[in-house]
């Protein structure tokens, strides 16, 4: 489904010729996004502040910072940020993502979560949006999930539904969900906070 103009505002879209992965904003210099989108180029040229990643909004570039534990293999840490520049002018589509505090945080609190992104719309790879889409899901118990999806870990959460059909991405029938407790492990708090 096609997200509302400014409904996620701090969605970015990493472009190298087209789409290839999505990330957060952070503050004006800093986004969090997957490590496993940065096998070998470090600089990237991303869109801020629309919800089509061909137009619109303003276009920065960024160096990437992989996680140094990230594990290509299992996933582990899959979390990277990305320094901007120029610096990302806040405004009212352009804007940091909620970030719960460490020391309130709880997977047990949270009964469902967004997942957004440009990524594949069906099974057959070719049908990927030029709008950002969302879909709700609900998370998962981490114990269920784990009798699913064996590379999930303690980093991680789990969402989806049983049935599939609405997922980020068409291998699964549920969808890890790795940022928002690597955040909390990722040992990077200064620079991501000014």
């Amino acid at each position: 489904m096609d997200a509302e103009p400014g409904e996620f505002p701090w969605q970015v879209s990493l472009i190298m010729g087209s789409h290839f992965c999505g990330a957060s904003i952070l503050s004006p210099i800093w986004l969090i996004s997957a490590a496993h989108c940065f096998p070998q180029h470090k600089n990237v040229v991303l869109r801020v502040g629309t919800n089509n990643w061909k137009g619109g909004g303003t276009r920065h570039s960024a160096e990437a910072f992989r996680h140094e534990q990230y594990n290509d293999k299992s996933q582990d840490n899959d979390i990277a940020l990305l320094k901007v520049d120029p610096p990302i002018v806040l405004r009212d589509r352009a804007m940091p993502i909620c970030i719960p505090l460490e020391d309130n945080f709880n997977n047990e609190n949270y009964e469902d979560c967004w997942v957004t992104g440009w990524g594949k719309t069906d099974f057959s790879g070719k049908n990927i949006p030029d709008r950002l889409q969302k879909v709700k899901m609900p998370i998962i118990n981490w114990d269920l999930c784990k009798k699913w999806i064996r590379m999930i870990n303690e980093n991680m959460l789990c969402a989806g539904y049983e049935k599939g059909g609405r997922d980020s991405c068409q291998e699964f029938m549920f969808t890890v969900i790795k940022t928002i407790s690597l955040i909390l492990q990722f040992k990077v708090y200064v620079p991501v906070f000014m």
